[in-house]
């Protein structure tokens, strides 16, 4: 069963993406992999007609988020009035009010691609160095935090089809899963810090094996 995501720690996720960035908006978008789709879960500084044009993006529809998808691998528009791959948004990204666009793929933690990260920029833009690595970083946190709700998900299904209570996470799990949150908001405290950023991927890193063997059992 397909369920989105803990928004509520995508959300910060997001914000840290634009601060670091100096965007004016961006989104979080999931991969739906039974149907080769992109559907947005968290967004910032957008209204309906972005979000109802980029609502479903593909890995051919010409987007920046969908061009992510079929490469795997970061995608910088520094001019979407340049770039011809864009006409078909171009319209929509000027009535948004942006001009350049960075896209960051989800790589989940076995490898498999789980989502796209998406902050945009008022004029023609190149990010620096520093600020490509922490959207890296930043990409790889929201990954995490995608595969590991997928995987509650899955047990609490399991409990229910079964009509059992929900169960406890075990103990390393849970250890995993509240330093993770801890660490998450120390980190929108302090503002994007690359140290606690990459200490907290490798806390999800510990966690997600531990819920890999629980669902397993679900």
């Amino acid at each position: 069963m397909f369920r989105l995501p803990d928004v509520s720690l995508l959300n910060p996720v997001l914000d840290l993406a634009l601060e670091v960035g100096g965007g004016i908006g961006g989104t979080v978008q999931v991969f739906v992999a039974e149907r080769h789709e992109l559907h947005i879960v968290a967004h910032r500084g957008f209204r309906a007609p972005f979000l109802q044009h980029f609502r479903v993006v593909t890995a051919n529809d010409g987007s920046s988020a969908g061009h992510a998808l079929l490469d795997r691998r970061r995608i910088l528009i520094r001019d979407t009035h340049e770039d011809p791959g864009y006409a078909a948004h171009r319209a929509v990204a000027d009535e948004a009010g942006y001009r350049s666009v960075v896209s960051v793929p989800l790589i989940g933690n076995g490898g498999s691609i789980v989502g796209v990260l998406s902050v945009c920029f008022a004029k023609p833009h190149q990010p620096s160095s520093d600020v490509m690595v922490k959207l890296d970083l930043l990409a790889a946190l929201a990954s995490r935090i995608i595969e590991s709700s997928r995987l509650r998900s899955k047990i609490e299904d399991g409990a229910l089809k079964r009509g059992l209570p929900l169960p406890s996470l075990p103990a390393p799990a849970m250890h995993a899963a509240v330093s993770t949150r801890e660490m998450l908001a120390m980190l929108r405290e302090r503002g994007m810090d690359n140290v606690v950023a990459e200490a907290i991927v490798g806390e999800f890193d510990r966690l997600l094996p531990e819920l890999q063997k629980f669902a397993r059992i679900w």
